[in-house]
């Protein structure tokens, strides 16, 4: 799987995420992608999982070989969030 950096890459060109947990997180390898909406078949239910954070707004996240997963959505300014969270198991 590719790193966070190729799947997200305005993470790794914007500036003004270079502070955060998930600009440090960029070289890390992607080992799943989660949609946390729809569903369009039972064969593809595997890719849908809700975001096992508090953020009510993450669309889309990753899980990375070190354990973390990475959310992206958006805040109500509609400017781009990338919550970082320690995750205990693979989400089913």
């Amino acid at each position: 799987m590719p790193e966070l950096k190729r799947v997200l890459p305005d993470l790794a060109g914007d500036s003004r995420y270079r502070g955060t947990d998930a600009y440090r997180l960029r070289n890390r390898q992607v080992t799943q992608v989660k949609l946390t909406s729809g569903a369009p078949c039972a064969s593809h239910d595997a890719l849908f999982a809700p975001w096992p954070g508090p953020e009510t707004n993450i669309k889309e996240w990753y899980v990375l070989d070190n354990g973390y997963a990475v959310g992206k959505g958006a805040d109500a300014d509609g400017d781009d969030v990338y919550p970082v969270l320690k995750i205990s198991r693979e989400p089913d």
